[in-house]
């Protein structure tokens, strides 16, 4: 729950950029292994920043070198 109202304030009041997905990396999940992206962003003081995304799901997977929106 406390994820599901992060991600609907982010939604409403993040600022959006650009991100590079740079890798994807394996993990282990109670029902298997999956793949799961590392993505890359420069922030607004041009700051690098890497990240994989908590939430995760079938459709999350993400190409190398895919631009996607990250808030």
């Amino acid at each position: 729950m406390h994820e599901t109202v992060v991600v609907r304030r982010l939604r409403h009041n993040g600022t959006r950029a650009q991100g590079l997905v740079v890798d994807n990396v394996r993990t282990r999940q109670a029902d298997g292994p999956t793949w799961v992206p590392v993505i890359a962003f420069t922030d607004r003081l041009g700051c690098r920043v890497e990240f994989s995304p908590r939430l995760r799901g079938g459709g999350l997977g993400a190409a190398t070198g895919r631009e996607v929106t990250v808030v």
